[in-house]
């Protein structure tokens, strides 16, 4: 998918390429084209007409919502019996990509077909560029300026809906790019996933021959290849970290209570150790191991629980909380001596009630059989299953280990923390009042209050079981922004 006023001879040898590729042999290639026109100068042949449509956006340009509608509609129709579809994208294709990805997660997570994406050069943060041709009133330049509405949206849903937690993607920096800066190519601080080539804007997608880094880095990323190099990375890594105290501390646990809360506040970087842990379960627990995907369905529970089951290869009938619970119950009771593992995932996407439903379910299951094991990762929402102050809402309440991710890197920026202080503000909260140091208030892991909002939102941290805020630059911002008076305070 090319950029703003391209085309497919963006790409340059790319196709050439591709095609006498033995690692592509599997592989179907396709370019995606729409308009992104520049200046208007298609079919006008008068010499001075054209000189004139230099200063004359196109009409009509569709917005890079509509693009990314478009794509939509081409991957349903064209591309419909393809299980497995990997993008790559330029400049401002990546954007086109970005929307189209979290518009699908919106919908159904389950259905995504998408399993990489490739970021060459993309504005994922704007463009100091299109802020400077602002004047030129072209549809898609506004929209690719820093502070646009599109822009601001889209980095916003992206908070909620990453990108990363449902496929692999790489971002590609050009170290010589004179119209997408490092920042912006990166898409947030804090960001592991990324290459940077000493190319410019255009030549980064213009590979000369097989042997340029600008295909040697697709190849990697796209090719089979790829599959191999990551599983032995991850095994190198997980060899590594297989001893360390956090994992054999959870290993114990599990061991005497069997059932484990781990959680993590937003922002935090847990794919690693998520994954670590995922295969650390896997050793032990072998055929009997499942991980539990939750789905983003909503008042579906026949649905719900049919993506459940899947998960545990379970007959497709077993499509509510019931059914469930005789499926389970059967296998723990023909092979008492045998353990079963849930490994549970994505908590946060699911339905509320059929959160606690299946929550209900995995207390049920736990006090039954002693042979019945299960871990939960999330964050807030599995919190209000667990720790709650209404025991009906709560029902992990008093018999899961809870416990956080240790040691964990934060790829929170300063516009993160402003974007959720925004938010606070406009809902009409106040956090004038624990500005002061000398107010102290008690921790709790789920609560109304808008500490607690602050906490999983990663704005405070938990010290010696008191909330405190993460640095004093958050403060001060927290304090410009609600406009709280330090004397008053």
């Amino acid at each position: 998918m090319h950029g703003l006023g391209g085309s497919k001879e963006t790409w340059g040898e790319f196709p050439k390429l591709i095609e006498n590729d033995e690692a592509f042999r599997d592989f179907d290639f396709s370019i995606y084209e729409y308009p992104s026109s520049i200046v208007s100068v298609k079919d006008i042949v008068s010499p001075f007409s054209k000189l004139l449509s230099i200063f004359i956006p196109p009409s009509n340009l569709p917005s890079i919502q509509e693009i990314a509608e478009g794509l939509r509609s081409e991957l349903r129709i064209r591309y419909a019996e393809y299980e497995e579809i990997y993008l790559v994208t330029h400049s401002m294709g990546g954007l086109v990509a970005r929307k189209y990805l979290i518009d699908a997660l919106k919908d159904d997570a389950t259905t995504l077909r998408i399993k990489k994406l490739l970021l060459y050069a993309v504005p994922n943060n704007g463009s100091d560029w299109a802020e400077l041709s602002r004047l030129y009133e072209h549809k898609q330049i506004k929209q690719l300026a820093k502070k646009s509405d599109f822009m601001t949206l889209l980095n916003k849903e992206n908070r909620f809906y990453k990108l990363e937690e449902h496929l692999d993607v790489l971002y590609v920096v050009g170290l010589q790019d004179a119209v997408v800066d490092e920042h912006s190519a990166l898409g947030y601080w804090g960001n592991t996933q990324y290459e940077s080539l000493h190319k410019g804007h255009m030549d980064i997608v213009k590979p000369k021959d097989k042997n340029d880094l600008s295909y040697l880095l697709f190849r990697k990323f796209m090719g089979n290849e790829n599959l191999s190099v990551t599983k032995s990375n991850e095994a190198k890594k997980t060899e590594k970290l297989k001893e360390t105290p956090f994992l054999k501390n959870i290993q114990t646990i599990l061991t005497s209570k069997r059932l484990i809360t781990l959680f993590s506040q937003d922002y935090k970087e847990i794919r690693s150790e998520q994954e670590l842990l995922k295969q650390k379960m896997q050793a032990m627990f072998k055929e009997n191991f499942h991980h539990l995907r939750i789905p983003r369905v909503k008042n579906n529970e026949a649905k719900y629980f049919e993506l459940l089951a899947k998960d545990c290869a379970f007959d497709a009938s077993v499509r509510s909380v019931d059914a469930w619970h005789r499926e389970v119950s059967t296998k723990l009771s023909q092979k008492p001596h045998e353990k079963l593992f849930f490994y549970i995932t994505d908590i946060e996407h699911g339905d509320e009630v059929q959160n606690r439903n299946f929550a209900e379910l995995i207390r049920s299951l736990q006090s039954e059989f002693g042979n019945f094991y299960a871990i939960f990762v999330g964050k807030r929402k599995l919190a209000s299953l667990v720790y709650g102050k209404d025991a009906k809402l709560s029902p992990l309440k008093d018999i899961a280990q809870k416990m956080f991710f240790e040691e964990l890197e934060d790829n929170m920026n300063m516009q993160d923390i402003r974007q959720v202080l925004l938010d606070l503000k406009a809902n009409g909260e106040n956090v004038c009042a624990f500005l002061d140091d000398e107010v102290q208030v008690t921790w709790d892991y789920y609560s109304t209050s808008v500490l607690n909002t602050l906490f999983w939102r990663n704005l405070m941290v938990n010290v010696n079981d008191y909330y405190q805020w993460r640095d004093e630059m958050t403060k001060e911002l927290a304090r410009e922004i609600f406009g709280c008076d330090e004397d008053v305070v």
